[in-house]
């Protein structure tokens, strides 16, 4: 095994460039999901909600399996140069496994509202804002903490609104948990 020449002091400031290397390549590219997944999420439900309501089809309600083509084909693209041989960073396949697992829990509860009983905006209104303030926690952006905070305190207000008009507070959420953090920060990444 091979000595280390470094001195205790050139040690300390390499572990501290990796680690501040680690954390600038999560937060460049943390708000590109919150942008995609959020617009995909507004486009997706002011669709069903305009096609129901002009219609009053429910039929409409499988323009939902539309979200996570949209999500997924705008993942593609907007990642499709970045990250090219690069090792992913702890940080980041926690937040990636942070949000596998709230995607499948909420598919799976989406399939089980089929079955009634269950307010899926609800669910998923507070499944995604959880992630959200955890996401913004996890990277120490107040920001996005804050955003999945307030969305979460919000999620009661599907308790008052009813039927067909939840859909537009879902989309309002979604609006307020990811689209405004995700320009923030894109705004804050750029000016530095």
């Amino acid at each position: 095994m091979e000595k280390s020449n470094l001195t205790p002091e050139q040690s300390i400031n390499v572990i501290l460039n990796a680690i501040d290397q680690t954390r600038e390549r999560a937060e460049r590219n943390a708000h590109r999901p919150f942008l995609v997944w959020g617009y995909a999420t507004i486009i997706t439900t002011l669709a069903v909600w305009y096609a129901i309501d002009a219609t009053l089809n429910a039929h409409y309600f499988f323009l939902w399996f539309a979200l996570p083509v949209l999500g997924c084909i705008g993942m593609k693209i907007s990642f499709r140069r970045e990250g090219k041989g690069e090792a992913k960073t702890h940080i980041e396949r926690v937040i990636n496994h942070l949000w596998m697992i709230l995607g499948i829990a909420g598919g799976i509860a989406a399939l089980t509202s089929w079955m009634g009983g269950i307010n899926i905006l609800y669910v998923e209104a507070l499944l995604m804002a959880c992630g959200t303030a955890i996401t913004g926690l996890v990277l120490r952006w107040r920001t996005v903490t804050l955003a999945g905070v307030a969305s979460i305190l919000l999620t009661p207000l599907f308790a008052v609104v009813e039927g067909i008009d939840r859909l537009p507070v879902f989309a309002a959420l979604f609006v307020v948990m990811m689209v405004i953090p995700g320009h923030i920060i894109a705004y804050k990444l750029k000016r530095e």
